[in-house]
């Protein structure tokens, strides 16, 4: 049973809005809502899951951030800040390391380089979103309780904070640091093993026996039934290595930096090997099922956080009826299906961020004072200034001062696509950098307008070109063609 809990009829003059200021998401009574373009509803099933039509996408996806907004704006909140290096000035000072490190790591500063490249299309239903949940906000006659015990006020929903939180997805979902544990246990295998067995045992051990860490090459587990033998690739032996004074700076660098953000909960699902990301989906055409229709089901892995990482939902108007999963911050549904398609999706683990050794000089012709060196020529750093604040406990949100772990500025390096230096030591002039794909400014959330409007398989193809990181493996079904693909998420 449902039952209709927001109804909407109000002209484009935009007349005063009336509501009560109850908080209840499920209150009964209509309702009527400045903003709005036309008559809408949303109802809730019996399981409280939103149910949106609208007569046009901007109430649709207005609707869309009310509702999210109406169930979790807390952790909306929390979603933001956490990604743009701010939580501290909710929660307090115990937030201040991992502010540091996702302000370095610059997740906002890639949401602010792809809001500028994204569809106009796209970017009017972000406007929508935003547009709803601050309606909702100023409609409350009060916050939720959580902001009453921290003495803080909801701050303004924008369109950056709902990139911002669509790009932090992304990057759990795909960045890595494999590459300094990698480096570290190397260094450590050919330290200890060298010595003993000669130059190259070490990183013999390290790629072929335990670890398996190498360069791509054509040879696989399980042979390519295709290739004729004579072709198949032998896999390259590993060339000699030696661990010297040259690479040790940047080795404790590694370890030091791995030790501050080990614990960081950002971080920590993507240094844990044992702990990775997976999920699963299946698919079943419909040749095989009893009704003719193809089956597609997906159990995505993420957090089984409270409230839950997933928001289900349902969105209706014009060319859109879908229904499915999203989060809440952003709008669209990323997983479920339409009248014509359905879609899933499972973590698919490649190599989208490198980390760099960089040589770091004096240069007073840089606006930071620094420069790397690269191929013998100095190139300049870039310094963002920054200012930290934090919650002093009775609800002021004050400056805190730079100094020792609180830098004063990020250091960037254009050369690692406008990627940060997150440690650096200036005595020996020796810093690490990080470069991933996702800091470019990216375009997942046309992909997932593209989707939820898709009406075959060469629509959701198009979608999936949009598709710049957030690596995974996609499931598909159509009822035009009974049919189901499995098709690899593309990166670039």
């Amino acid at each position: 049973m449902r039952r209709t809990i927001l109804a909407i009829a109000l002209a484009l003059s935009a007349q005063a809005s009336v509501t009560a200021g109850d908080q209840n998401p499920h209150q009964d009574r209509p309702t009527k809502l400045a903003g709005l373009h036309a008559a809408a509803k949303v109802t809730r099933d019996t399981y409280g899951i939103a149910h949106i039509k609208a007569a046009n996408d901007h109430d649709l996806y207005f609707l869309q951030g009310y509702v999210h907004a109406q169930d979790r704006l807390f952790q909306m909140d929390v979603s933001r800040r956490r990604a743009s290096g701010t939580l501290a000035e909710l929660l307090g000072p115990t937030e201040l390391p991992a502010d540091v490190q996702l302000r370095t790591i610059g997740i906002r500063r890639a949401a602010e380089r792809s809001l500028a490249v994204i569809s106009s299309e796209t970017r009017r239903a972000i406007e929508s979103y935003t547009e709803g949940v601050n309606a909702y906000v100023d409609l409350l006659a009060q916050l939720p309780p959580e902001y009453a015990a921290l003495g803080i006020k909801f701050e303004k929903w924008t369109d950056l904070d709902t990139m911002t939180v669509a790009k932090s997805i992304s990057f759990g979902l795909s960045f890595g640091l494999d590459d300094i544990e990698n480096t570290i246990a190397l260094q450590t295998y050919t330290a200890v093993f060298d010595p003993v067995l000669g130059l190259g045992t070490g990183a013999t051990l390290f790629s072929e026996d335990l670890w398996r860490s190498q360069p791509f090459y054509l040879a696989s587990t399980v042979p390519d039934a295709s290739m004729a033998p004579a072709v198949r690739a032998a896999a390259p032996r590993p060339h000699a290595t030696r661990t010297d004074e040259a690479t040790r700076p940047a080795s404790e660098l590694g370890k030091k930096y791995l030790d501050e953000i080990r614990n960081l909960p950002f971080f920590k699902h993507r240094l844990d090997r044992s702990n990775r990301p997976g999920s699963n989906q299946w698919a079943i055409s419909g040749r095989y099922t009893a009704s003719g229709e193809p089956l597609v089901a997906n159990d995505p892995h993420l957090a089984l956080d409270q409230p839950s990482t997933f928001y289900p939902i349902h969105l209706t108007a014009g060319a859109a009826d879908v229904m499915g999963s999203g989060f809440a911050g952003v709008p669209f549904v990323v997983v479920g299906h339409n009248r014509h398609i359905a879609w899933g999706a499972t973590v698919s683990p490649l190599d989208v961020t490198d980390v760099y050794k960089e040589q770091i000089v004096p240069d007073a012709a840089s606006p930071s004072g620094l420069s790397t060196v690269y191929l013998g020529k100095f190139e300049p750093i870039i310094a963002i200034p920054e200012t930290y604040r934090s919650n002093d406990g009775s609800g002021n949100v004050v400056p805190v001062p730079p100094g020792g772990p609180i830098p004063p500025a990020t250091l960037i390096v254009p050369r690692r696509n406008n990627g940060p230096i997150v440690q650096l030591d200036l005595s020996t002039g020796v810093a690490l950098s990080v470069q991933y794909t996702g800091f470019s400014g990216t375009r997942e959330l046309d992909t997932l307008l593209t989707w939820n409007r898709a009406r075959n398989l060469n629509d959701f193809q198009r979608g999936l070109q949009w598709l710049d990181s957030g690596t995974q493996n996609f499931a598909y079904d159509s009822r035009q063609h009974r049919v189901f693909r499995s098709i690899r998420g593309a990166v670039t």
